[in-house]
C-alpha cells in the first residue's frame, strides 16, 4: 500500500513538474496588456456615459429654457 501511495505521488509530482511554465516575464507582460485593455475599455464607457448625460442634460436644459422664456 505504501509503495503504491509514493509511486502514485511520484508519478503526479512528475505530471506537474514536466508542465512548461510561462517565464515570469510574459505572465507580467500579459498581465499589463489585459489591465491596460480593461482600462481602455472603462475610459470609453465612461465617455459614453458622460456623452449621452450631456447630451440629456442639454435637452432637459433646452426644454427648461424655452419654457421659461415663453410669455405667459
Amino acid at each position: 500500500m505504501e509503495s503504491e501511495l509514493k509511486a502514485t505521488f511520484a508519478g503526479l509530482i512528475g505530471r506537474c513538474s514536466s508542465v512548461p511554465r510561462a517565464p515570469s516575464t510574459t505572465n507580467a507582460r500579459i498581465t499589463k496588456e489585459a489591465i491596460g485593455r480593461f482600462h481602455h475599455a472603462m475610459n470609453e464607457s465612461r465617455e459614453r456615459v458622460g456623452n449621452s448625460l450631456t447630451a440629456s442634460q442639454a435637452a432637459s436644459t433646452s426644454t427648461t429654457k424655452a419654457a421659461s422664456s415663453t410669455p405667459l
